[in-house]
């Protein structure tokens, strides 16, 4: 096993409903539940973009997050703070590896060869993501 960390910047209250709920029953049945986790990779055109094109595709890409956050596709994203291939995450509440790879690669930034995604089905405890 390798343990990799990373700073990583996502929404507030994040756990914070299962911390609460476990705390005042430490012997609550746990639930679990799959979700699917992007993890956004620099892509083969990650630095071909400069000035206002990146302003732009920025401006796009983060629309495009906004948008699954709100259709309630997407639970959690955000990106990383070190400056590495790992370049964020989303995590997506979806019925199929598929269903994610298809609204990931919707993304303008990995459209445009920004980012590339990879992606993993993924246990956790329900409640634990707002």
């Amino acid at each position: 096993m390798k343990i990799d960390y990373r700073t990583w910047w996502g929404q507030k209250g994040i756990g914070e409903t299962f911390a609460a709920a476990h705390k005042k029953n430490p012997e609550m049945k746990v639930e679990m539940t799959q979700y699917q986790l992007v993890f956004l990779l620099s892509g083969p055109k990650a630095i071909s973009n400069s000035g206002k094109e990146l302003e732009k595709l920025q401006e796009k890409h983060l629309e495009h997050i906004f948008k699954m956050l709100d259709k309630k596709k997407a639970t959690v994203a955000g990106p990383f703070m070190e400056d590495t291939e790992l370049r964020g995450i989303m995590v997506f509440q979806v019925g199929s590896v598929a269903e994610a790879k298809r609204l990931a690669e919707e993304d303008p930034a990995v459209k445009a060869g920004r980012l590339k995604v990879e992606i993993h089905p993924w246990w956790v405890a329900k409640g634990v993501w707002p």
